[in-house]
C-alpha cells in the first residue's frame, strides 16, 4: 500500500513523469477486448516502421533461437512468439523510448539502468526456462522493466535522491534507505506507476516484489515471476557486475535452489552465457549499454570526427552544396532503395505464406505484406457469402480496428458495383476515380460509402475455381489510384495464397478420409 501523503506527492509531481504513450493505451485496449485479434496487434506495430523493424529483428535474434531466421512478418511473429509475448515486448519498448527520450528527466544514468534491465531480462528468461515457468518470455519483460520505479523515484524525490545514492554506494540497504529518507521505496513507486499505466498484473508483481521485502529465508513469493527476477538481479549484480567469477556465489546458489529448485549448474550456465546475449539484444532493440561494457563499435561518422579532432559542424561547412545532378541521383537512389525494400519484403513473405499453418494465417500474412511491402494505405479482406448476395469484412490492415472491418458489409447488386465486377470477370477491378462519369455504370453509391475511397482496386481470391473472397486495396491518399506495378504485386501474392489454401484444404480432406477409413477398420475389428 502507499499512504496518502506519498500518493499526493506522486500526483503533484506527475508532470515530471512522462505521460502514458498512446501505443500502450492502444495495446491495453485490444488486450481487454474479447473481440480483438492478432491483426489488431499487428496493425498497431505496423503503424510505426521503427517498432516493426525492432520486433522483427528481435524475433529473428539468437534470443529467440527457436524462431531465428523464420520470421518475416509481424503476423508470423505473433503466431510463433504468442500474442502476450509480442504485446509485452511492444509495451516494454514503448516504456524504454518514452523514458529515455523524455526531456523532463534529469541527472539519471540511463545507460547503466538499461544495461541492468536487459541483463535481468536475459538472465530472468533463462532461469524461467530452467525452472519450467509457464511463460518464459514474461520473465524477460518483467526483468527489463522491474526497476522502472527507480527512474520515477529519482525525479519525484529529486532533492533526496543524491543522498540516497551516496548511502547505497556506501553499503546501506537500498530499500530501507529509501524508506528511511522519504517514507517509501522504488518498488512501491514502480508498482503504483505500473497500475497507472495499466500494465498486466503478472508484470506489476515483480516490479513490486523483486526485493522480497518481508519474506524470510526460503519462503516463496506468491508470484513465482517475482522470485525469478529476484534471483536474476542477484545473478547480474554478483556475477556480471562483480568479479565475473562464480567461486563465491554460495548464497546465490542456495537461494536459487530454495526459491526456484534450480541446481548450481543451471545458474552457472545462465551467468556464463548471459553477457553475449545482452549485447546482442541491446543491438536488436537499439539500446545503448554502459560505455565501459559496450563492445559495439561507434558509427564510422563518429569515429571520423574523433580521429580528425574536429567537430561535426566544422566538417559540414567544408562540404560543397549539392548540385542538381547530385540531388537527382540522390532521389534515384532513394527510389531504388524503396524498390529493393519492397522486393525483399515480398520474397520473405512468400516463404511465410507457404509456411502458414492455417487459412487465417495465410490471409493475414498476405494482407500484411500488401500493406507493409507495397506501402499500401489499406488492405481489407471481404468474404463473399455462399448465395453471392453479400460481401462481409473479415480482416484488414491500415484500419482503426478489426471491429471496424467487421462493420463493413456490402449488399451486392446484380449488375453494378466494383465487387460484383471483380467477381464476374474473375479479375481485378481497378477504379481510378469513382466520381468520374466513366464509372457511373459500374460503381454502386451504397458500395462506395462502405469502401470509403475515391480510388481503389478490388481483386478476387478464388479457391477451387470459386471466388470466395475479394481484397480491397487503396493508397494512403484515398484519391491516388493503384498503379499497375502495385496491382501486379498484389495479384502475385493472391495467386500464392490461392495455391496454399487449396493445398491446405486438400490435405485436410485426405486426413479426414484416412480418419474415416481407420474408424471403419476399428469398428469392423471390434464388431
Amino acid at each position: 500500500m502507499i499512504d496518502d501523503k506519498i500518493k499526493d506527492r506522486l500526483e503533484s509531481y506527475s508532470g515530471s513523469v512522462p505521460s502514458v504513450p498512446e501505443i500502450i493505451l492502444r495495446v491495453k485496449e485490444i488486450s481487454e477486448d474479447p473481440k480483438s485479434s492478432a491483426a489488431d496487434l499487428a496493425n498497431i506495430i505496423l503503424s510505426d516502421h521503427n517498432l516493426t523493424a525492432r520486433i522483427l529483428k528481435l524475433a529473428n535474434s539468437a534470443f529467440y533461437a527457436e524462431f531465428s531466421g523464420r520470421v518475416a512478418t509481424v503476423t508470423q511473429a505473433i503466431v510463433l512468439m504468442g500474442f502476450r509475448t509480442v504485446r509485452n515486448v511492444v509495451m516494454s519498448i514503448a516504456i524504454h523510448d518514452t523514458f529515455t527520450n523524455s526531456s523532463k528527466i534529469k541527472n539519471f544514468n540511463f545507460r547503466r539502468f538499461w544495461t541492468k534491465s536487459i541483463g535481468c531480462g536475459v538472465i530472468g528468461k533463462s532461469l524461467a526456462k530452467a525452472c519450467r515457468y509457464k511463460v518464459p518470455e514474461e520473465a524477460f519483460i518483467a526483468g527489463f522493466i522491474h526497476d522502472i520505479g527507480k527512474v520515477i523515484f529519482s525525479q519525484v524525490f529529486r532533492n533526496e535522491y543524491p543522498r540516497i545514492e551516496k548511502l547505497i554506494e556506501a553499503g546501506e540497504d537500498e530499500v530501507q534507505t529509501e524508506r528511511d529518507l522519504v517514507g517509501t521505496d522504488h518498488c512501491v513507486v514502480g508498482a503504483w506507476f505500473g497500475r497507472k499505466w495499466n500494465l498486466p498484473e503478472q508484470i506489476i508483481a515483480p516490479i513490486a516484489h523483486h526485493h522480497r521485502i518481508g519474506l524470510p529465508g526460503s519462503t516463496r513469493n506468491k508470484s513465482t515471476l517475482s522470485d525469478i527476477i529476484y534471483i536474476a538481479q542477484k545473478c547480474y549484480a554478483e556475477v556480471l557486475r562483480g568479479n565475473g567469477k562464480l567461486d563465491n556465489c554460495d548464497g546465490l546458489f542456495r537461494e536459487a535452489s530454495e526459491l526456484l529448485e534450480l541446481k548450481p549448474e543451471s545458474v552457472r550456465q545462465t551467468a556464463v552465457s548471459a553477457w553475449d546475449m545482452i549485447i546482442d539484444i541491446s543491438v536488436d532493440l537499439g539500446i545503448q549499454l554502459e560505455q565501459r561494457l559496450d563492445s559495439v563499435d561507434q558509427p564510422s561518422a563518429t569515429r571520423k570526427t574523433v580521429e580528425t579532432g574536429g567537430d561535426s559542424a566544422q566538417l559540414a561547412t567544408q562540404v560543397p552544396p549539392p548540385t542538381e545532378l547530385m540531388l537527382e541521383m540522390q532521389q534515384m537512389s532513394e527510389r531504388l532503395s524503396t524498390k529493393e525494400r519492397e522486393i525483399s519484403i515480398l520474397c520473405e513473405a512468400s516463404e511465410s505464406i507457404r509456411g502458414a499453418g492455417s487459412v487465417a494465417e495465410v490471409l493475414q500474412t498476405v494482407l500484411e505484406t500488401i500493406f507493409r511491402g507495397l506501402d499500401i494505405g489499406r488492405a481489407v479482406l471481404f468474404e463473399i457469402l455462399p448465395d453471392q448476395s453479400t460481401a462481409e469484412g473479415r480482416v484488414g490492415f491500415g484500419v482503426k480496428s478489426q471491429d471496424q472491418v467487421r462493420q463493413m458489409v456490402v449488399h451486392l447488386k446484380e449488375s453494378v458495383g466494383a465487387i460484383r465486377c471483380a467477381l464476374s470477370s474473375r479479375s481485378a477491378c481497378n477504379v481510378l476515380d469513382a466520381t468520374s462519369r466513366s464509372y457511373a455504370s459500374v460503381i454502386d453509391p451504397d458500395e462506395l460509402t462502405v469502401l470509403g475511397a475515391k480510388a481503389f482496386a478490388i481483386l478476387p481470391l478464388s479457391v477451387d475455381g470459386k471466388a470466395e473472397m475479394v481484397i480491397l486495396v487503396n493508397n494512403r491518399n484515398p484519391e491516388d489510384p493503384i498503379d499497375d506495378s502495385q496491382l501486379k504485386s498484389v495479384q502475385a501474392l493472391i495467386a500464392q495464397a490461392e495455391t496454399v489454401i487449396e493445398k491446405q484444404r486438400l490435405i485436410a480432406k485426405l486426413n479426414a478420409a484416412r480418419g474415416d477409413e481407420v474408424k471403419s477398420l476399428i469398428d469392423t475389428a471390434f464388431s
